[in-house]
């Protein structure tokens, strides 16, 4: 599953795309792409490989991965060339599944400058 989720992720990264999104259905899961606010199919897995994928990216991001019918939330920090937040947001269906969608936020670190404050209190 590791290998799978490297694989959506770093053509997710690489293809500036802000959110995946896991639509399952009856027998399949649709992995679909938000990208400049246009939602793009780009993978259909198995029911079967989504469910171990979700188990993966739950307990990642430190979800409770026995708990199917409640909505959770989580993060994941994920490295490729610089870092990057997943934010993980699982919602139950009344098919019996989960739906998935991972935001990516990439985190831009700059070195911060240094002030100097003065306080002039005459008037």
């Amino acid at each position: 599953m590791k290998l799978l989720f490297k694989n959506i992720f770093d053509k997710a990264i690489h293809e500036n795309v802000t959110d995946v999104h896991f639509i399952p259905n009856q027998n399949k899961v649709k992995i679909k792409f938000r990208k400049k606010a246009f939602l793009v199919t780009v993978e259909t897995i198995e029911t079967n490989t989504y469910k171990k994928l979700l188990t993966y990216m739950k307990y990642q991001a430190g979800l409770d991965v026995s708990k199917h019918n409640a909505a959770q939330s989580g993060r994941y920090a994920y490295k490729l060339k610089q870092l990057y937040y997943l934010r993980i947001s699982t919602l139950p269906l009344s098919l019996g599944y989960e739906s998935c969608v991972v935001r990516i936020i990439p985190q831009y670190f700059q070195k911060q400058q240094k002030f100097k404050v003065s306080i002039n209190y005459s008037n």
